[in-house]
């Protein structure tokens, strides 16, 4: 098995209660940082 390595970093909004990210659940804000990570560094996820 290889070694895992961090490439890059991608940061979510800081949210607030009743403020304009409590219509996201956690996990859909998690999926939009991963989907950029994808996107810029043309990642295959069926690897990851």
């Amino acid at each position: 098995m290889g070694s895992a390595v961090i490439v890059d970093v991608v940061r979510t909004a800081g949210g607030k209660r009743n403020g304009r990210l409590s219509g996201w659940h956690p996990a859909d804000l998690a999926a939009e940082t991963l989907r950029a990570l994808q996107q810029r560094n043309d990642l295959d996820p069926a690897l990851v």
